[in-house]
């Protein structure tokens, strides 16, 4: 993982109706989670807790996303260690 410069400020957020007819699913995503974390900061006691909900699932989905922004299923997990297991029998 490469070190971040601390010169370099972060690329300015988009908002969510700029960002989510562009149809990019992970900076749709982030926009989700940006605009759901504003949200718990201002809500009150009763609307905290299904806002903090929403905001776990929506970074999960971000964590579960693919360098190339596409969600991972279970079966493509499974997949890709069968075929490293494959691989690996083969080899040796």
């Amino acid at each position: 993982m490469a070190a971040r410069n601390p010169a370099r400020k972060p690329p300015a957020r988009r908002t969510l109706p700029e960002v989510v007819p562009l149809g990019e699913r992970r900076h749709s995503l982030e926009a989700v989670r940006d605009l759901l974390a504003v949200r718990l900061e201002a809500a009150d006691e009763r609307a905290s807790a299904p806002l903090a909900k929403m905001l776990v699932d929506v970074m999960r989905e971000l964590a579960d996303l693919s360098d190339t922004g596409e969600a991972r299923s279970v079966v493509d997990d499974l997949t890709a260690r069968r075929t490293s297991r494959r691989a690996t029998a083969t080899g040796s």
